[in-house]
Formats: structure tokens, C-alpha cells, sequence
């Protein structure tokens, strides 16, 4: 079996896993005969094939680091995303790359596998990530802090990985990014099978408590009205509800909601919106269109979006979209964001995103890009 085809098949069995992959979220790479292949944007671990990864030249894309590159933010991104595409081998320039290409190339390993666990980032979304990591793994990982996606993110890590390389005599397999997740490179598919067995079981034996999602029964035609109403007053295609225990606690009132209140990873943000609309609950019984409007104004003044995820207080929680994927996303980042905040608990609580990344995620084409693959269902 060739690498391609080992890659496909670690990818997928991380992709068809909700405690490694959900969404479209994660990348996986192979380096082989001078080319790297990687995950096109857009597309899903869980049923990629050999068509679903993109041919980039090594040789363009370690010239990507020789080049200088504009302080303005929006110049410097485009000018690299253009370098970024210019690195495709003949006949894949049909294919968008992977934003994270030069994370993966950079790496001296054959595979390559980046994925977004709630239970790693428990760590890495949490108040003490950076010590709970040194703790856990010692010298084994390198823990890279939250910085902007994309270009930046790719030069913080040839940075920190030269350092790391120079003071160890080898580049790292292990890597946590900040509010992001879990990087694990090494020359086999078997030993990055082994790398996750291995941070996975560390970081269990450190969490004091699981989150519990017990379902929680639920009035049918309550529930019903709440979903009609998000979509209405959304203007919405698409609308699903959903609660169990820790969700039924998570929506108890505002204060409890807190905890979700704005993005702890890029993913989040995509999929699952900058953060949800609390509607508080009515004392005219179910819910209608009238109370998720009056809740609207402001969050549309403040945001200038529609939210992907209505909080109706000691109801539960619907998940918006135009068409029934993308609610059904909305809801399964919004429950990964519950989960990571509980996780988050046992490394001294939980940490979000930074406003200015919040809002550098928003507005990054790249990230626009994503959304659109989202909202068409992709």
C-alpha cells in the first residue's frame, strides 16, 4: 500500500470519529517522491478518497519561507494564499489546499494528522493549557500559542519547531496549538495510531469530570415551537432542537450559558457561529417568533450576523442553517463547545478565543470560504 492510500485510510478512520473530527474540520498530509498530499479544503476526512487531496510541490512551498511578505495583514494573507496555490502540481488547480499546508509541510515526518478533539482541547481551550501540557507530556510536545490562522500560524510554528529541533536534536511528533488542537506527525500510520492512544490516555487520567449527556425529555410540541420560531425570526431554511443533561444546564439562565458564550476555535466560529442567542424564557408558556426577534436586535447591532445557534432559557438549543447539514453542524460544534469548556474545567477553567482572533476569523477569506462550502451543505 502506498502513502496515498494509508492516508486515506487514517483519515478517514479519524474523520468517521466524532471524538477526533466533526464537520469538515482536521487535515491530513503524506509526503512521497518530492510532492506533499494534502486534505483540500472543503472536503471531509470521514469519505475522502485520492481525489480529495491535493498534489503541492515541496520544492514551491519551501520557497514560501524565503519570501517577505507585506506587515499589512489582508496583503500578507492574499500575497501567501497566492504563493499557497502557485505551489500546486499541474493539473490540480481545480483544488483549493488546505490553509494549514505549510504546518504539514514543515514537518520532517511522512504523515501528518491534525485534529480538533474536545478532549484535547481541554487543554488547550483552558486557563493553565500551556503548564497542564508541560505536566502531562514533559518534553514530548511542543505547545504553540494562539496567534492568527494562516500565514502567521505557519511562521510561529517553522519557529518554534527550528527551536524545538535545535535544542533536541529532532523535530517535534506531538504539538498543541492553543484553541485549536492536536498535531501528530511521525513516518507511520501506525505510530500516529500510537501518538493519539497516547495523549488520549494522559489527558483522561487528568479529567476530574465528563460531561453528561444523558438525554432529557422534552414536551414534543414544546420543542416544536422553539425550532419554529428560531427559523422564523432567522429567516432560516433549516432549524433542529436539541437538549440532554449538560445542555438542559448550559441554557438554565444566562450566567449558566457563559461558558459558550463566544468562540473557543476557529471551527466554532464556522460552523457553529461567533457565539449563540439567548432567549429568555417567556412566562406565556412555548416559545414563539416574537421572543427570538426581541432577542435579535441587539444581537445583529453587536454582531452584524444572524446567530447559527438559539439558547432558549431551561429549554434547550436549535441549530440554524440553510439546509439540514448545516443545522445539524451547528449543533455538533455548539455540544463540542460545551464538551471542551467541561473538559477545560480540570486545567483551570476555560479559556476562549481572543476578540481580535474572533474577529481576524470573521473576516479571513479563508474562513469565509469554508462557510460557503458549510452553507452549501459540503
Amino acid at each position: 500500500m502506498n502513502g496515498v492510500e494509508q492516508l486515506v485510510g487514517i483519515s478517514r478512520e479519524v474523520g468517521r470519529d466524532p471524538e477526533w473530527v466533526l464537520a469538515g474540520g482536521g487535515n491530513t498530509s503524506v509526503k512521497q517522491e518530492g510532492f506533499l498530499f494534502i486534505k483540500a479544503s472543503g472536503t471531509g476526512l470521514a469519505d475522502i478518497t485520492p481525489e480529495g487531496l491535493v498534489r503541492m510541490e515541496m520544492g514551491k512551498l519551501d520557497q514560501i519561507w524565503r519570501t517577505s511578505y507585506p506587515t499589512d495583514t489582508k496583503e500578507r494573507e492574499a500575497r501567501a494564499l497566492a504563493d499557497l496555490m502557485a505551489a500546486r502540481a499541474a493539473g490540480e488547480e481545480s483544488k483549493r489546499p488546505s490553509v494549514e499546508t505549510l504546518m504539514h509541510a514543515l514537518l520532517p515526518f511522512q504523515f501528518v494528522v491534525h485534529t480538533h478533539p474536545a478532549l484535547i482541547n481541554g487543554i488547550t481551550c483552558s486557563k493553565e493549557g500551556e503548564s497542564a501540557a508541560a505536566r502531562l507530556f514533559g518534553d514530548r510536545v511542543l505547545w504553540i500559542p494562539t496567534v492568527n490562522p494562516g500565514y502567521i500560524l505557519a511562521q510561529t510554528m517553522k519557529t518554534s519547531v527550528d527551536r524545538y529541533a535545535d535544542r533536541h536534536g529532532k523535530a517535534p511528533q506531538i504539538i498543541l496549538l492553543q484553541n485549536h488542537g492536536l498535531v501528530v506527525a511521525a513516518d507511520t500510520v501506525e505510530e500516529i495510531r500510537g501518538l493519539h492512544d497516547e495523549v488520549a490516555a494522559k489527558v483522561r487520567h487528568h479529567v476530574g469530570r465528563y460531561p453528561d449527556l444523558t438525554p432529557v425529555a422534552v414536551d414534543r410540541s414544546t420543542s416544536t415551537a422553539a425550532a419554529a420560531a428560531a427559523k422564523e425570526a432567522n429567516g432560516a431554511a433549516e432549524a433542529r432542537f436539541f437538549t440532554n443533561s449538560e445542555v438542559s444546564r448550559a441554557v438554565g439562565d444566562r450566567d449558566a450559558l457563559a461558558r459558550v458564550m463566544s468562540a473557543y476555535s476557529p471551527d466554532h466560529i464556522v460552523y457553529a457561529g461567533v457565539e449563540p442567542l439567548f432567549v429568555p424564557s417567556q412566562t406565556s408558556g412555548s416559545p414563539d417568533a416574537s421572543d427570538v426577534t426581541a432577542a435579535l436586535v441587539d444581537y445583529r447591532k453587536r454582531l452584524s450576523t444572524d446567530p447559527k445557534i438559539v439558547a432558549f432559557e431551561g429549554l434547550g438549543v436549535v441549530g440554524l442553517g440553510p439546509n439540514a447539514k448545516a443545522a445539524e453542524r451547528a449543533h455538533q460544534l455548539f455540544l463540542d463547545a460545551l464538551k471542551v469548556s467541561i473538559y477545560a474545567d480540570s486545567f483551570g477553567g476555560y479559556q476562549f478565543l481572543p476578540p481580535d482572533q474572533v474577529a481576524f476569523i470573521r473576516n479571513w477569506e479563508v474562513e469565509q470560504y469554508r462557510s460557503k462550502l458549510s452553507d452549501t451543505g459540503q
